[in-house]
């Protein structure tokens, strides 16, 4: 009997194995990798509709809704007639206006969306 044949047998069939077993880690690191980035983005998305959700609370709220009508009513010259809290209360109302151009920007919220979510349905009319 032929020993030598036999070896090389053994020797293929042992390159087979350890070829499936590198291709076989490969995939599942591919697949571990994948499914965390799944994961991840997921986690985002869950993270930006919460932060959007909030954000549109406070936008449409009365509060909110009664001082952006008052800031539309004012001319130039009323401006220099603001009281201190009425200047922060117009602050805080464009800083809400930046931070959400800021989550459209980053396409965090939908741009018809936000639009929907400030002013209403007429908003994009």
């Amino acid at each position: 009997m032929d020993w030598t044949w036999s070896w090389t047998a053994v020797g293929a069939i042992a390159t087979c194995i350890l070829a499936g077993g590198i291709f076989f880690a490969i995939w599942q690191i591919r697949e571990t990798r994948r499914s965390t980035d799944t994961q991840l983005k997921a986690a985002r998305l869950s993270t930006n509709a919460h932060v959007a959700i909030e954000m549109f609370r406070e936008l449409r709220s009365p509060d909110n809704l009664n001082l952006l009508h008052y800031i539309y009513s004012l001319r130039p010259e009323h401006f220099k007639n603001l009281t201190k809290s009425q200047g922060s209360e117009i602050e805080r109302a464009i800083g809400r206006l930046n931070m959400l151009g800021i989550l459209v920007a980053n396409d965090v919220i939908d741009e018809v969306l936000a639009a929907e979510s400030l002013a209403g349905p007429t908003a994009l009319r």
